[in-house]
């Protein structure tokens, strides 16, 4: 109920708009075609090198079932969250229902939730975060080839499976299946040998954001400073915002310190607390090799420290610990807290899209249209707008290559070529534009943006002053369009 405002919500974040274009499934060749492919790959353009076969079976799926209707991929979302709640609540069950509860109740409203779970395309981390829980629980239990089976599935949902997959060996082996855990552990191996060799094939290389970071051991700093403070306390205080550099990673080390200390000390529920360990410990180490660091990663590692959280339960004066910890949460948790982020995200694409639908088809084939102040990630608070941070922040908008991907598959591919002109990190979320055609350009005016950037200096001429910014062609755009972004209404002005 705490997530129902979510099913309002459209297609939110920056991929999702690709995501679905790239979904659409006309046989069996186009499902060959996307499990041999690059993720989002022939759609206007791709943000990263990835390939994901169990991602993109999930979307067409998804397409096959909704189409471009977002309430549905919304609710599976959303369920996807469920599941993975009811996997929390299974392992720790044995333990006793009030710790179950406690546990799954920790994961299902610990406020990192928020990133995942309103985002469609960031169900690709809820999906994977089921499948490795499914294949440690189905190593626990003694059934083998259903872990292999499910770590698979893991592995072509997100390469990140592979911090969470050693797991299933090492909880098989607490169990008692030992001799499973030694076959498990080959299986594993080989399955993980198999997938880097399939995945050098279809990326021509290892993969990733950007190929520069990844696989350098490089922001080690940034996982030990950012990861368990975003785990265990997130939010952004008066305080740490003016805190040096230095001062931050030790909290975040001390942090991550206490952690382990008490995950070790658990003298009930041992094994237990060694699984949460394992899974928030082999995520973060990952991410600080492959400098691939987002919070959204941190979804399956919540799971872990949900199970070692009990650790508290068996300590002296641990019950009231917790009690003190999950009441910090509060106020930041979805349980209490309506994110307002993902509907001012979600008005803005909106806006860009369904909004100017009919204009966008009225307009002859092939017509360029210029993206003015597109709205990206603002500041780096894991729970934005939460706790005692101020103000709304917009954070990932629709991307250039998704608004892309959206109009070549709703109006035809070419029909629109759309190019950026500029950027913006706005402060509040952006209003409806004031456009008017002068004869030396075009003249918009809103409220003052953060760190405007303009991308296409050789083509157009940008002059800001206070709420007023003039755009003058430095070519001829006879029949052009300016996309100027804004919400409810972004604005769409012919070039003459």
């Amino acid at each position: 109920a705490s997530f129902a405002w979510i099913l309002q919500l459209g297609f939110t974040d920056t991929d999702a708009l690709a995501d679905v274009a790239a979904a659409r499934v006309h046989g069996w060749s186009d499902v060959w075609g996307q499990l041999s492919s690059p993720l989002t790959d022939g759609v206007a353009g791709k943000n990263a090198n990835f390939w994901r076969p169990t991602t993109m079976v999930q979307f067409a799926f998804l397409r096959g079932l909704f189409g471009w209707s977002p309430m549905g991929w919304q609710a599976w979302d959303l369920g996807l969250h469920l599941a993975c709640t009811g996997m929390v609540y299974a392992f720790v069950q044995g333990s006793g229902r009030k710790a179950a509860i406690i546990a799954a109740g920790l994961f299902a409203f610990h406020p990192l939730s928020v990133e995942i779970v309103p985002a469609v395309a960031r169900s690709i981390d809820s999906l994977m975060t089921l499948l490795v829980l499914a294949s440690i629980w189905m190593a626990g239990k003694g059934r083998g080839g259903w872990a292999l089976f499910f770590g698979m599935l893991a592995l072509g949902a997100k390469e990140t499976a592979i911090a969470g997959l050693p797991m299933a060996v090492a909880w098989a082996w607490i169990q008692g299946h030992k001799t499973l855990a030694k076959r498990l552990a080959l299986g594993l191996v080989g399955l993980t040998l198999a997938y880097l060799a399939l995945r050098h094939q279809v990326l021509d290389g290892i993969g990733g954001y950007y190929e520069t970071e990844t696989l350098q051991a490089r922001r080690v700093q940034n996982a030990i400073q950012l990861g368990p403070r975003e785990l265990i306390a997130p939010g952004r205080s008066p305080l740490l915002s003016k805190m040096p550099h230095s001062l931050r990673f030790l909290s975040g080390f001390l942090l991550l310190s206490t952690f382990v200390f008490l995950s070790l000390r658990m003298r009930e529920r041992s094994s237990l607390s060694l699984l949460g360990l394992g899974l928030v410990l082999l995520p973060l180490a990952l991410y600080a090799v492959t400098g691939t660091y987002t919070r959204r990663l941190l979804y399956l590692p919540t799971a872990g420290l949900c199970f070692s959280a009990l650790a508290l339960l068996s300590t002296r004066g641990g019950t009231w610990l917790l009690a003190a910890w999950v009441l910090s949460l509060l106020p930041a948790s979805p349980l209490l807290h309506r994110d307002q982020d993902w509907a001012a995200n979600d008005a803005i694409t909106q806006a860009m899209t369904t909004g100017l639908e009919a204009e966008y088809a009225a307009l002859d084939a092939g017509t360029r249209v210029w993206i003015v102040d597109r709205p990206v990630r603002l500041d780096g608070d894991p729970v934005r707008r939460r706790l005692w941070a101020k103000g709304r922040s917009l954070n990932n908008s629709v991307a250039g290559y998704s608004l892309q991907a959206w109009a070549d598959d709703r109006l035809g591919k070419g029909h629109i070529a759309f190019e950026t002109l500029s950027f913006s990190e706005p402060r509040i979320s952006l209003p409806t534009p004031r456009v008017r055609r002068l004869e030396e350009g075009v003249l918009v005016q809103r409220p003052k943006l953060k760190r405007t950037k303009n991308l296409r200096p050789k083509k157009w001429r940008r002059k800001v002053d206070g709420e007023y910014m003039l755009l003058t062609p430095l070519q001829a755009v006879k029949g052009e369009r300016l996309l100027v972004a804004g919400a409810p209404q972004s604005a769409l002005v012919e070039l003459r």
